[in-house]
């Protein structure tokens, strides 16, 4: 819930950088100071986790923005869905 609330009140711009680090992160096996590793290290402190490695954080910061971008698509099609219904 942390993540998503975190992931929620960033703009969307800086959840499309945090998508494009993770892809490059999946793609090249490495990252330097991505914004996703930046806000992972944060998340982390933020909780006071020492114990975790970055990854795991990035990861999660990733899919909550797949997540988040995912619902804002479905309900724009759900809205014009109904929009075409009320046409008819």
């Amino acid at each position: 819930m942390l993540v998503e609330k975190y992931i929620k009140a960033l703009p969307d711009n800086e959840k499309i950088l945090i998508i494009n680090g993770y892809e490059k992160f999946s793609k090249d096996g490495f990252i330097g100071d991505e914004p996703i590793r930046l806000h992972a290290q944060a998340l982390m402190e933020q909780m006071g986790d020492r114990g975790s490695h970055v990854i795991l954080w990035m990861n999660q910061l990733a899919f909550e923005c797949f997540r988040y971008f995912a619902h804002q698509h479905i309900r724009k099609n759900d809205q014009a869905s109904e929009a075409g219904r009320s046409d008819t």
